[in-house]
């Protein structure tokens, strides 16, 4: 809220999830006519809470939600300051715009040393001790917006309770053939060489409840891969190009820190 410029306190009141308390990111009204953050109500649902935050009736369905276009639009028009205004930015713009701007905006923090980029012409050098220490370890990330690389790696579950593929039951042929096509390959890469390669992913789908992310818990412990917990919610944008931007990011964090899951 304090990157909104004459944010009123109406305004303030009227335009703020009561989920997350902050103005609205992507509005969504339910089926009871209340507005929420559509990744706030996104995780409420998918924590089995199924009724209204704020008048506690339950939800007719699981997704009941439908983009607010007017209070988007209005939300999009206000004026907004660019995020590195403490690196020096004094740059205002209508929240729709402000995206593109901080994109390139030359008080952004360079991803290399930390350091602001500033405004000098010459363009920025990274003092060669932080370059040394803080260079990444992947070409794979180079190009990615290090935001979109911390917002992944905090959905790595990184306490992995120790799990037995006898914690799972049943789905023993689906056991068997995850044991043969990745399990194996990883544990005794030796037999894997030449026509014999494995496949280079799995993919698990299925509807709720059917033992996917258990599978996926399972394979790590077995495998000692990292474990990625990626929500639906933050991949799905009405924008256009977003989901394949983080999709892309997701892809790129998972090969730096590969095997995972």
């Amino acid at each position: 809220c304090s990157r909104f410029v004459s944010l009123t306190d109406f305004l303030a009141k009227h335009l703020k999830c009561c989920i997350c308390l902050n103005v609205f990111d992507k509005a969504v009204t339910n089926d009871c006519g209340h507005t929420y953050c559509r990744d706030c109500i996104g995780d409420w649902i998918a924590s089995d809470r199924h009724h209204c935050p704020e008048c506690r009736r339950p939800l007719a369905t699981a997704v009941a939600a439908v983009y607010n276009f007017t209070i988007n639009s209005m939300i999009g028009e206000m004026h907004v300051k660019c995020r590195y205004e403490s690196e020096g930015c004094l740059e205002v713009l209508e929240l729709a715009l402000m995206t593109a701007h901080e994109a390139v905006c030359t008080y952004r923090l360079c991803p290399t040393c930390g350091l602001s980029i500033g405004s000098a012409n010459g363009g920025h050098v990274c003092p060669p001790p932080l370059m040394a220490d803080t260079a990444p370890e992947d070409t794979n990330l180079l190009d990615i917006d290090p935001s979109l690389i911390q917002m992944i790696e905090n959905e790595i579950i990184t306490e992995l309770e120790p799990m037995d593929w006898s914690d799972v039951a049943g789905l023993e042929f689906k056991k068997n053939k995850i044991k043969e096509i990745t399990v194996l390959p990883l544990l005794r890469p030796d037999l894997f060489r030449g026509l014999r390669k494995p496949p280079k992913g799995i993919l698990l789908f299925g509807p709720p409840g059917t033992g996917k992310t258990f599978l996926g818990r399972c394979i790590a412990s077995q495998t000692q891969s990292t474990l990625f917990s990626i929500r639906v919610s933050a991949l799905n944008s009405e924008w256009m190009g977003e989901s394949a931007v983080t999709l892309r990011a997701i892809f790129a964090v998972a090969r730096a820190r590969q095997p995972s899951v």
